[in-house]
């Protein structure tokens, strides 16, 4: 029973390597047009990945039915299969989040857009949710508390950096040359929220590997 226990886990914890890999990828490719790259290619590959993190997501979680149904994992590993459960829809989540933004970034770079008067606030932004989510995944892949911990007391500074955005686009007066104000505007609030959201994201799984390690539902703040 403890081989095929093993192996059940094994194949969890393969596709969940598969499905971080992809979400990584995508980070760096939206981290080149959120820089300023414009080659359409980018969103053609995002595009692809969201397909493949939609499949893994969808593998992932009947292999956690399987493996609980038919081998009655023992505590510990219980735990892990729960953190997985939790884990794999706050990646999906941000890699729908990260498929949109793109979707955005591309329609900016269509036009002169007001996106240049704002791209050094996105960028610093964005590097920030983006190290927050490599760093959770980091953190369960080596079951690191204290690197969890990081992540979450990180959410407050992108929530921090998100707000004062926003508040930048309501109170910057915008020269005349823009003729796709309204639009460009919508496009960048969203973008800044979506990537919000992803630094949300990351929290969520910091939390999940709290709830690993330390068998501590801090979600719902029961300790």
């Amino acid at each position: 029973m403890n081989t095929i226990r093993q192996e059940y886990l094994n194949r969890l914890n393969e596709e969940f390597k598969n499905m971080s890999d992809t979400l990584i990828e995508q980070l760096e490719l939206l981290s080149l047009q959120i820089k300023g790259n414009n080659d359409t290619n980018l969103f053609e590959k995002i595009k692809i990945n969201e397909k493949s993190i939609n499949k893994s997501e969808v593998i992932i979680r009947e292999e956690i039915v399987n493996t609980i149904v038919l081998n009655s994992p023992k505590a510990s590993d219980l735990r892990r299969i729960i953190a997985y459960f939790d884990m794999i829809g706050d990646m999906e989540r941000a890699a729908d989040l990260l498929y949109n933004t793109s979707k955005r970034m591309t329609e900016l770079f269509e036009k002169d857009s007001l996106y240049e008067l704002y791209q050094s606030d996105v960028t610093f932004l964005y590097e920030k949710a983006n190290n927050m989510i490599q760093n959770a995944i980091f953190a369960f892949l080596r079951e690191d508390q204290d690197i969890a911990k990081n992540v979450i007391a990180s959410d407050d500074i992108v929530d921090k950096l998100h707000a004062d955005l926003q508040k930048k686009m309501l109170s910057m007066t915008i020269p005349e040359k823009y003729p796709h104000m309204l639009a460009d505007s919508l496009n960048i609030g969203r973008i800044s929220y979506n990537i919000e959201r992803v630094g949300d994201s990351a929290t969520n799984i910091a939390e999940a590997v709290i709830f690993l390690t330390e068998g501590k539902d801090i979600k719902h703040n029961l300790y």
